[in-house]
């Protein structure tokens, strides 16, 4: 199932995995000059060996500069049998192509273009591919050669035992964005089962691999999510969410819409956070959805107030602080003590059971407000 020999498709961009392929380091040289520089690239190249580190470090610059044209004489080079050669012009490819000067010079090159059609060519996005490639080319090769393989074999790949692997966190998220690139790859319906295993895993790994605002994870994310959650069961929907939540991906917004009204898989307290995601990413049309909601007394959580009252919250009442939200109303007018729009800025909807009331007479009172509300807006 995994393809040990794709490490060496990555021998260009990875000085690391530069393995000797018996090559002269200018086997294939062009002796181009360039209009700018009288040094040829084929005397740039022999560079990369110079006994004097000055030659060899400005031989290094200088190819990087020269672009398309010294790309075949340093993919050449890169497999020299002289070690030093091999390494720095795995280096010059590999700047070259974050700053745009290269083709993306490995075998992946249908992943490459897969990449750069779900998220912009620039360098952020270059500098992920070559992370990808580092730590899981397999998986970008599976994506190009066989994509509707691919959730099974990253589900496979992610429950090897880390010990077998790198384990430094460059690595491990080069790793885990590979994955979830490749389930992008994928053409056919999504496995609902398989993506909610894959969806936990990458829940139990997301907070110490990346940051919620990640500009490549997210849209990659997202995408998946869309596609594999069209098909799962309360209790996949519940791990998918699990991501959309920590990630804030606002776009899932019928996911969390099934979530907010199906107890099943969950629970209340996923209702809960359901419905502030639709608060913070929903619409006008969501408020009929959230109005099911308020009879529902089943308890969610307390908050004890600085004079030492407690506030009961229960699932009725999130629903309601939702609909305010929603309508762009005060929740201090319904008697939400203390909260304010900037409380769901938090990026965290674990905190639903703020949204309570010390008392079930001014919980009556505020969804009478409510409904009055409801009456004028009609």
């Amino acid at each position: 199932m995994f393809y040990p020999h794709a490490l060496a498709m990555i021998t260009c961009l990875v000085p690391a995995q530069v393995e000797k392929a018996g090559a002269a380091s200018g086997g294939r040289a062009s002796g181009i000059v360039s209009p700018t520089n009288q040094t040829s690239v084929l005397e740039l190249v022999a560079d990369l060996g110079a006994e004097s580190y000055e030659r060899r470090e400005r031989a290094t610059r200088l190819l990087v500069d020269r672009g398309q044209e010294a790309f075949e004489d340093l993919r050449s080079a890169a497999e020299s049998d002289d070690r030093e050669v091999a390494r720095r012009a795995s280096r010059v490819l590999r700047a070259g192509f974050l700053k745009g000067r290269f083709a993306q010079p490995s075998a992946n090159q249908a992943s490459w273009r897969r990449l750069t059609e779900l998220l912009e060519d620039n360098l952020r996005t270059r500098r992920l591919f070559v992370e990808m490639q580092s730590a899981a080319p397999e998986l970008l090769t599976l994506a190009e050669t066989d994509p509707e393989r691919c959730p099974a074999f990253v589900a496979e790949y992610l429950r090897q035992d880390p010990r077998t692997r790198p384990t430094t966190s460059l690595f491990a998220k080069g790793a885990v964005t590979a994955a979830i690139f490749a389930l992008n790859c994928e053409t056919g319906e999504p496995d609902p089962k398989t993506s909610a295993v894959i969806a936990g895993y990458l829940v139990s790994k997301a907070q110490t691999l990346f940051a919620r605002t990640d500009p490549n994870v997210r849209p990659l994310l997202q995408r998946w999510i869309l596609r594999a959650g069209e098909k799962a069961d309360a209790g996949q929907q519940y791990a998918l969410f699990r991501l959309v939540t920590y990630f804030e991906l606002g776009k899932c917004k019928d996911l969390a819409r099934r979530i907010a009204v199906n107890r099943r898989g969950g629970g209340r307290s996923y209702q809960a956070q359901a419905m502030l995601f639709l608060a913070k990413f929903g619409g006008i049309e969501d408020v009929d959805l959230l109005e099911k909601n308020f009879g529902d007394k089943g308890y969610v959580g307390q908050t004890r107030t600085p004079n030492g009252s407690v506030r009961l919250c229960q699932l009725g009442d999130v629903a309601l602080a939702a609909c305010v939200l929603l309508t762009e109303q005060e929740l201090t007018e319904y008697g939400f003590e203390g909260l304010g729009d900037s409380d769901l800025g938090r990026n965290d909807y674990r905190q639903y059971g703020q949204f309570g009331f010390r008392t079930d007479e001014t919980r009556q009172q505020a969804r009478q407000r409510w409904m009055q509300y409801r009456g004028r807006a009609e």
